[in-house]
């Protein structure tokens, strides 16, 4: 895997990740927002949650190094990061 440049790529990795073994999951408008080592990528569903989840809803988290993990938004991003950087480690890019 290479290393994930920005969260343009973020996006594009994750959308052909999902449309590949998720080919229901809404991949035409997808938010990337920045955590310590990589980006948290989720259906955009309108201004004001560009930068939250809905309960429930399914995210994907994607390494600075391109390993992606799939989450639930029913738990807290927090402990999704945090479940994330255990697995993967790595060091943040910021």
């Amino acid at each position: 895997m290479s290393d994930v440049a920005d969260e343009h790529e973020a996006i594009a990795r994750v959308r052909a990740y999902a449309q590949e073994r998720l080919p229901d999951y809404p991949t035409q408008e997808l938010v990337a927002v920045r955590f310590a080592i990589g980006w948290t990528v989720f259906p955009w569903s309108g201004p004001q949650d560009i930068t939250t989840l809905r309960c429930g809803q399914m995210i994907f988290l994607i390494g600075d190094s391109g390993q992606i993990m799939e989450g639930s938004g029913s738990r807290p991003p927090g402990e999704r990061q945090a479940e994330f950087i255990r697995r993967y480690g790595g060091e943040s890019r910021e």
